[in-house]
């Protein structure tokens, strides 16, 4: 047991060196670099077991470039991690003056980076606090960069604050950036907060971003809150980000938060965007809740966006709620994946989704009304092409994914619209509340095809009538009544209705 720490007590762990049954109780260490209390780093087959820290503070420091960990700054060659505790510690790195793809900063709860086939097993952080400010930077619960063939297993990360303070940077409870064919594998996250500040950034509980291969297999996430502060972010309770054929199977999201700020964000309970050739199986959502406060939006119960050769599947949602403050703008979207009519979009499916009583609560008092192009759907739409213009709808939209299975049980979409008037840039006309309901039976792809793009309406139809009216359909939908509305409210909500639904 070593206490009152005020320097790492190893330079370079490596050639099979080992630290085991260490406790450190309390420290104090400047960061200069590579900084961790055991070692700034391990290569060669190094190896520790058995660590236990509690109350360490990191922090200071003047680097453009930091690998730092409560335990170990750089993990590489082969080298190993087992069985290790860290508690009541803070971890901060602010990285000096100065930008572009050089300056970086990788901090973490247990390491700063990851590599080269080495290995975390039984991590559990507890009561701590993780913060990065830095271009380019990263900061996780357990580790900030995990690359070249890593891997983490058994994570229990529980009590634990994670910020991610500058742009292009990203933040997980779990870890940090994955890639180069890494995995992570048997995380819990309770209890937890993750939080970007400003643009380009990538949050979420398991990990913030999945790139090239990387793996994630069995996540569960409860009562954490995940946050952006800015636009241009991508938010996940599952991940932020995922592309070049990563794969995320098996998340758990209970009691959870995401709250979004900020122009332009893509959030969803299973991720934020999945793009090129990556894959997110199984996304389970209990009693979580989606705040945006955005215009132009990407938000969703399974996938924020998903784009090029992707599968979201299996995606089971229950008791959750979705409020969208603002919404402006062709990407205001409530879908659980869709493909922005991108030149190069081509074979999405999303396959086998329930969502079952849940809310989407939309409000727009700082627009102009809802754009017509800014559709928002009950969050099971799905879009296979780029030439599909709309991917929405009560049940579904303009769908043309293959085996696709989608029921909605129970479930309130409340548009809270306001008329179109504006008086210095505020939105002055009426409020008029709108109340969709689910239809309760199964609904198949090839039963319920039914969104009206043109319905046949001028705008004299609806000039100077204060009476309620009923609206013709087409086909075999049903009717629906509409009160002192517009052609432009009626055909934005007229894209959302099926064949089951008549309440308005």
């Amino acid at each position: 047991t070593i206490c009152n720490l005020q320097t790492c007590l190893i330079g370079i762990l490596a050639g099979n060196g080992n630290v085991q049954n260490l406790n450190i109780d309390s420290a104090n260490i400047t960061n200069t670099g590579y900084t961790g209390a055991v070692a700034k780093v391990m290569d060669d087959n190094a190896l520790m077991r058995f660590i236990r820290i509690d109350k360490i503070f990191i922090g200071g420091g003047d680097c453009t470039v930091s690998s730092v960990g409560a335990v170990a700054g750089l993990v590489q060659g082969s080298s190993r991690l087992n069985d290790i505790m860290v508690a009541n510690s803070f971890v901060e790195v602010i990285q000096s003056s100065g930008s572009g793809d050089v300056y970086h900063c990788f901090v973490g709860g247990v390491a700063g980076e990851v590599a080269g086939f080495s290995q975390l097993n039984g991590i559990t952080i507890i009561n701590s606090n993780v913060i990065v400010t830095g271009h380019n930077s990263a900061a996780a619960g357990v580790a900030a960069r995990v690359s070249d063939h890593g891997v983490i297993d058994n994570v229990t990360v529980t009590n634990t604050h994670i910020e991610a303070r500058n742009n292009r940077s990203s933040a997980g409870a779990g870890l940090g950036v994955v890639t180069q064919a890494s995995a992570l594998s048997n995380i819990n996250v309770t209890n937890s907060t993750v939080k970007v500040f400003e643009i380009f950034s990538f949050a979420g509980g398991a990990a913030g971003q999945l790139r090239d291969d990387a793996v994630v297999q069995k996540a569960t996430v409860s009562n954490t809150r995940i946050e952006t502060m800015d636009g241009y972010s991508w938010l996940g309770v599952g991940v932020g980000w995922m592309s070049g054929a990563s794969n995320f199977t098996v998340l758990n999201s209970i009691n959870n938060t995401m709250e979004v700020h900020g122009e332009i964000s893509y959030s969803g309970v299973g991720a934020g965007a999945v793009i090129g050739n990556a894959n997110f199986f199984e996304i389970m959502g209990i009693n979580t809740l989606i705040e945006v406060d955005s215009c132009g939006v990407y938000v969703s119960w399974g996938v924020g966006f998903v784009e090029r050769n992707c599968i979201i599947s299996n995606v089971q949602v229950i008791d959750s709620k979705m409020i969208i403050k603002r919404v402006s703008g062709v990407a205001a979207r409530a879908v659980v994946g869709m493909d922005d009519d991108h030149p190069y979009a081509q074979h999405e499916r999303v396959l086998n989704v329930t969502v079952t009583n849940s809310l989407i609560e939309v409000s727009g008092s700082e627009t102009v009304g809802i754009c017509p192009e800014g559709v928002l759907g009950e969050g099971v739409g799905i879009c296979d092409s780029s030439s599909v213009e709309y991917c929405d709808g009560m049940c579904l939209g303009n769908a043309t994914g293959e085996g696709v299975s989608i029921r909605t049980m129970n479930n309130d979409i409340v548009y809270v619209v306001y008329d179109n008037k504006v008086h210095d840039g505020k939105n002055t006309g009426n409020k008029h509340i709108y109340v969709m309901k689910s239809p309760h039976n199964k609904c198949q792809l090839n039963e319920s095809h039914f969104l009206i793009n043109d319905c046949g309406l001028k705008d004299e139809d609806f000039e100077g009538h204060e009476n309620i009216k009923e609206m013709p359909w087409v086909g075999d939908c049903s009717g629906f009544v509409a009160d002192k509305t517009t052609k432009h409210i009626i055909r934005h909500i007229i894209r959302h209705t099926t064949e089951h639904t008549s309440e308005l």
